[in-house]
């Protein structure tokens, strides 16, 4: 009987072992079965992961490229932009130098013309000035000659005036020493007068 028990415990405790057995292999096989599905998942996961890496890469190389490619494209257009810049730059302060250059020369000329202008105007005001002076000294000069003739044509009156008194007094005095018989204007006088007349005007001639 003890030895039934034994065996009946001992199956029991077989039986049990078998049992904890076969759960501990169920369990590593489960387990087996989850690191296996969890190094397979791992591994889908692992080479989605490179393959979504290796996209964005990709997407970031394609993205750099493209920008890279939109700069070079800026660059360029800017060092196109920079060069029609300079051109324009170039141009227009050629512009600007033949502007100024003209506006000079346009400067030179009209100064030029101005001064002589202003040379001719000085030369006719001081030819003007010049006629003023003679004008006034011709003015004066005519006062002068006009106070002159008016006492040229006094002096003249009274000399024609003189010289009618002196006729007149000389005839009187004539006729006074005619009449008394005085002098050289008596009779003898007269017939002296008419031979020395006589005697000149045969000289004469005879000079003729």
């Amino acid at each position: 009987m003890d030895r039934c028990k034994k065996v009946l415990s001992l199956a029991k405790k077989h039986d049990a072992l078998k049992f904890q057995c076969h759960e501990l292999n169920h369990q590593l096989h489960v387990a087996s079965q989850i690191e296996i599905a969890k190094q397979r998942f791992v591994g889908f996961w692992e080479s989605a992961r490179k393959e979504q890496l290796k996209q964005s890469i990709l997407l970031d190389v394609q993205n750099l490229r493209k920008k890279q490619t939109f700069i070079e494209g800026e660059r360029t257009n800017a060092l196109q932009a920079a060069g029609i810049i300079d051109q324009y730059y170039d141009w227009k302060l050629a512009s600007i130098e033949s502007e100024i250059e003209n506006w000079m020369n346009r400067f030179d000329r009209e100064k030029e013309e101005q001064d002589a202008r202003f040379q001719k105007a000085r030369a006719t005001e001081k030819y003007w000035n010049e006629l003023l002076q003679i004008h006034e000294q011709q003015v004066r000069d005519i006062g002068l000659l006009e106070v002159d003739l008016e006492r040229w044509e006094e002096d003249a009156k009274f000399k024609v005036f003189c010289h009618r008194m002196a006729t007149k007094l000389q005839a009187w005095w004539r006729g006074v020493m005619v009449r008394k018989g005085f002098g050289r204007f008596g009779t003898a006088g007269r017939n002296r007068g008419k031979k020395g007349k006589g005697k000149d005007k045969k000289a004469k001639k005879t000079r003729k």
